[in-house]
C-alpha cells in the first residue's frame, strides 16, 4: 500500500477532472435522502465513465470484459425497488470495477482487489484533489473544466429561468431535475456522498497505475509436498464419507414421507430443515479441501493422474449433496413460506454447484488460471440473473399460491415487501389484499423526487391507485 500512496502517476486528462466532478454534484445533489433510482444509474455510470476516460487505454480486452455487467447493474437500478437487491448490485459493480483496474487474475489478488480499493479511499481523495490544488493544475488544463462547469451553470439558470417562468409544467419538471431540495439537514449527507464518489474514483484510478499482478495461476499446479500415500488416503476417506451420505441422501430423495417419518422421526418438512446449513458448509469447506489438496500434492503425472479421479469424485459428489440441499430448501420453502432469505440461500446453492462445475473442467484440461475471474463473472451473472428473476415478486407470487393451497400466510412479512411485490399482491383475496397494500402504500405516499425514479415504483403507484380499498380494517398485519 505504501507504493500506491507513494505513487506519481502522470497528468490526466481534463475529461477525467470533468467527469469525476460531475459525477459528484449528481450524486450529492440527488442521492441523499431519496430512494434508489436513475440517480445511482446516473452517478454510477458518470463515476465509471470518469475513472475508463483516465486508464481504460491501459487495461487488456479481458479487463473491460470482466466489467461488462457493470452497465447493466446500473440500469437496474431504474428497474428494481428492493433496497436489499440494489445493495447487492452495488456491491458487486464495486467488486468488478476494482478487480478490472487493478488487472487481478489469481486467486490472491482477485478477492484483494476491491479491500484494497477500500483501503485506497483516503488516497484516492488526494490522488484526484492534489492536482487541483497544485501548480500541475496548469497542466492538467483543469481552466477548461472549471469555465464549462460555470457555463452550464449559467445556462441552466438563465435559460431554465426563463423557460420555468414560460410554462407551468416545465417549472414542475425544473423544480425536479434541475432544482433539488437543499433541505439544510442534509448537507453533511450530501458533503460525505460527495467525498466517496471522489475517493472511490480517485481509488481505483491510482490502483491502475500499480504492476499487474501476476498471472500465474496459483491452483492446479502442484507443489511438493504431502507423500503420495497421505494425501490419497485422505481424499480416498473423504469421498467415502460424501458416498455413503450421497446414498442416504438418494434413499431419502426416493423415498416417501413415511419412509422419513420411519426412519428418522421427522415430518418431512423438519426433514428438509435439520441440516442445510450443514450442507452448505461442507461443500463451502470441500473447496477448501480441493485447493490444499492441489498444492499439496506431489506433481509428478502418475499422481497428477490419482488426484484428477480423486478430486474429480469429490466434486460429483458435491454436486449431487447440494442438489440435496436445494432440494431440501423447496420443501422447506413449501412448508413455511418464501423469505429473502431462503431465496438467498437458493442464489449460494446456485454459485457453488457452477464453481464446481467449473473445478471439474479445470481438474480435466489442468489447467487453472481462468477460474478466478470465471468465478466473478458467474457471480455477475447469477446476480443479474436473480434481478431479472426479481425476488421481491416471486416471494409474493410463491406466499399467494401457498396461501390458496394452505390458508397459512404471514401478512406482516409480505407488508415489508418492496414496490417490486406489489403487482403479485393483487392475487390476494380481500380483505387480505387491502391489509398488504395499505402498508406498501405508506412507503410510496410521498412522490419521490424525479432523479429517484424508478420502474417498479411506477407500477405500484398506478396499482395502489386504482385499486387500493382505504379503511380496511387489518388486524392481521401489526
Amino acid at each position: 500500500m505504501r507504493t500506491e500512496a507513494a505513487l506519481e502517476p502522470p497528468g490526466l486528462p481534463s475529461r477525467f477532472f470533468l467527469l469525476v466532478g460531475a459525477a459528484a454534484i449528481v450524486a450529492s445533489a440527488t442521492i441523499p435522502g431519496a430512494p434508489p433510482g436513475i440517480n445511482f444509474t446516473a452517478a454510477g455510470a458518470l463515476t465509471i465513465a470518469a475513472v475508463w476516460a483516465a486508464r481504460g487505454g491501459a487495461l487488456r480486452k479481458s479487463d473491460h470484459a470482466l466489467a461488462a455487467p457493470v452497465p447493466i447493474l446500473l440500469a437496474l437500478f431504474a428497474v428494481r425497488s428492493a433496497p436489499w437487491l440494489l445493495a447487492l448490485n452495488l456491491g458487486c459493480i464495486g467488486v468488478l470495477v476494482s478487480i478490472a483496474m487493478a488487472r487481478a487474475r489469481t486467486w490472491v489478488s482477485v478477492p484483494m482487489s476491491a479491500p484494497r480499493t477500500l483501503w485506497t479511499l483516503p488516497h484516492g481523495i488526494a490522488f484526484v484533489l492534489r492536482p487541483v490544488a497544485s501548480k500541475t493544475a496548469h497542466d492538467l488544463k483543469l481552466a477548461p473544466v472549471l469555465r464549462t462547469f460555470s457555463m452550464m451553470a449559467l445556462a441552466v439558470v438563465v435559460f431554465g429561468g426563463l423557460f420555468a417562468s414560460a410554462d407551468p409544467a416545465f417549472a414542475a419538471l425544473a423544480d425536479d431535475f434541475l432544482v433539488p431540495s437543499l433541505d439544510l439537514s442534509m448537507v453533511s449527507a450530501r458533503a460525505l456522498t460527495a467525498i466517496l464518489i471522489v475517493a472511490f474514483a480517485g481509488s481505483l484510478t491510482l490502483r491502475s497505475f500499480g504492476p499487474a499482478p501476476s498471472t500465474a495461476s496459483t491452483v492446479l499446479e502442484g507443489h511438493p509436498g504431502l507423500g503420495g500415500a497421505e494425501w490419497k488416503a485422505t481424499l480416498v476417506l473423504i469421498d467415502l464419507l460424501f458416498a455413503g451420505f450421497v446414498a442416504v441422501q438418494l434413499a431419502v430423495l426416493f423415498g416417501d414421507h413415511d419412509y422419513v417419518f420411519r426412519t428418522t422421526g421427522l415430518t418431512y418438512a423438519e426433514y428438509a430443515r435439520q441440516g442445510f446449513l450443514q450442507l452448505i458448509a461442507s461443500a463451502a469447506i470441500t473447496l477448501a479441501v480441493i485447493a490444499i489438496a492441489v498444492v499439496a500434492a506431489d506433481s509428478r503425472s502418475a499422481d497428477r493422474t490419482w488426484l484428477r479421479v480423486l478430486l474429480g469424485i469429490l466434486c460429483v459428489l458435491t454436486l449431487v449433496i447440494l442438489g440435496s440441499a436445494s432440494i431440501r430448501l423447496n420443501l422447506y420453502q413449501e412448508a413455511y413460506g418464501f423469505t429473502r432469505l431462503r431465496l438467498l440461500a437458493d442464489l449460494v446453492i446456485i454459485l457453488l454447484g457452477g464453481i464446481f462445475l467449473m473445478l471439474i473442467v479445470a481438474g480435466t484440461v489442468w489447467k487453472g488460471s481462468w477460474l478466478p475471474r470465471s468465478v466473478v463473472i458467474l457471480g455477475a451473472a447469477a446476480l443479474i440473473g436473480f434481478n431479472i428473476y426479481n425476488p421481491d415478486a416471486r416471494i409474493a407470487e410463491k406466499n399467494v399460491e401457498r396461501f390458496s393451497r394452505t390458508g397459512q400466510i404471514d401478512l406482516s412479512y409480505l407488508a415489508g415487501l418492496s414496490p417490486d411485490a406489489v403487482p403479485e399482491l393483487m392475487g390476494l383475496p380481500e380483505p387480505e389484499r387491502s391489509c398488504v397494500l395499505v402498508r406498501l402504500g405508506e412507503q410510496l405516499a410521498d412522490p419521490a423526487a424525479a432523479w429517484s425514479w424508478n420502474i417498479a415504483r411506477v407500477q405500484a403507484q398506478k396499482v395502489l391507485r386504482e385499486s387500493l380499498q382505504i379503511g380496511t380494517d387489518c388486524p392481521m398485519v401489526e
